[in-house]
């Protein structure tokens, strides 16, 4: 049974991860309707499982202000819904992934005003990326089945999901990011047992795995190279069980393995992100930095957050020279995000909505 998936969701307060796509398609200046929230960055803050308490912050580039419940300050006869997971970008629109409320808010991405909201073909929904006009989700599906896993296809020029062109997968389906009529989807597992990619040609309708490490939480693409990051298991429930994270880079031209580098033993790293010239992650209160063609792991982090009190990085997204960090908190209240350059140095913090988990720049 998918048990464990649905006791997952019913924690995702303490266990759901961030960090964002950076799938987009940018928008020339000269070819724009500009807005209130051009510049600066969006924060997607989770709010409590059941709680109908997602929020959206912005952040003004310079970080000098936030305005928060950016959503219902815009549109107040809505609320964004329980469990903000994501948000993807397709020219002047942003598709906001509400998880518990199975649902997608469509709004333009520059002024936050709604366009539609999407609500069939949509099941524990988690992560967006597009190609050719469609959206491809991530859905985890009813937690007590575990064949029932499945990406959905959104077609953006009706914000339609056609429930019987859905692409079924393994259990657990997170990250996606697509090359080119590919799609990469991390399957980490309802309760985080997995070990495989999706391979997923969109030019043929067929599928393979390809198995890499345990609990594949990141992925990023540098180049011809998709980078993967894996937790490993953890010691709970099973301590005989424990494995260590690992860094696997794929080949994007024959989708084959190229190198996997080891953590050390119960070293869980986690928040893969990149500025497309090296790939950061952390390690509990840790951030470091790799240089994309290192064939070793670097021993010393580039940052500890505990210095400035972080008690978790719960949110993680590199955009720019800046590094932003959230932190959870209680989980109940308000969250924080913390700021530092790429060098390392810390700039600074301002509150946000509670669950802070995502960053995006809407450039």
């Amino acid at each position: 049974m998918k048990l464990h998936k649905l006791a997952l969701g019913l924690l995702s307060g303490a266990l759901l991860f961030t960090s964002c796509s950076k799938d987009d398609e940018f928008i020339p200046t000269q070819n724009r309707v500009t807005g209130k929230y051009d510049g600066g960055i969006f924060v997607l803050n989770e709010g409590a499982f059941g709680k109908s308490n997602s929020t959206v912050s912005f952040i003004s580039s310079d970080l000098s202000t936030v305005e928060k419940g950016i959503f219902s300050g815009i549109n107040t006869d809505k609320t964004l819904g329980d469990t903000g997971q994501s948000i993807a970008f397709s020219g002047d629109k942003a598709y906001i992934i509400v998880n518990g409320s199975n649902k997608i808010e469509v709004v333009n991405r520059y002024t936050f005003e709604s366009i539609a909201t999407v609500t069939g073909g949509l099941k524990n929904p988690r992560y967006m990326t597009i190609v050719n006009g469609k959206g491809y989700i991530t859905n985890w599906g009813d937690g007590l089945d575990i064949t029932d896993d499945y990406i959905a296809v959104l077609d953006l020029s009706s914000n339609k999901i056609n429930s019987s062109n859905t692409i079924s997968v393994k259990e657990g389906p997170e990250r996606i990011v697509a090359n080119g009529n590919k799609l990469y989807i991390a399957q980490q597992g309802g309760w985080g047992q997995g070990n495989s990619i999706t391979i997923v040609d969109l030019d043929t309708k067929s599928s393979r795995n390809l198995i890499v490490g345990d609990i594949p939480k990141g992925l990023e693409i540098i180049g011809n190279t998709l980078f993967v990051l894996c937790e490993g298991k953890g010691s709970w429930p099973d301590p005989m069980a424990e494995t260590a994270g690992q860094l696997v880079t794929i080949n994007l031209a024959t989708d084959a393995i190229s190198s996997t580098l080891d953590f050390s033993e119960k070293k869980h790293p986690n928040h893969l992100q990149s500025d497309n010239i090296k790939l950061y992650y952390t390690v509990g209160t840790k951030v470091y930095a790799l240089d994309p063609a290192a064939t070793g792991l670097p021993t010393k982090e580039l940052l500890d957050t505990s210095l400035k009190g972080v008690q978790s990085i719960y949110g993680f997204n590199v955009l720019g020279d800046r590094i932003y960090i959230g932190d959870a908190k209680d989980f109940s209240s308000e969250g924080s995000v913390y700021f530092y350059s790429t060098n390392g140095g810390y700039t600074g913090e301002l509150k946000v909505g509670v669950s802070p988990n995502s960053f995006y720049w809407n450039n």
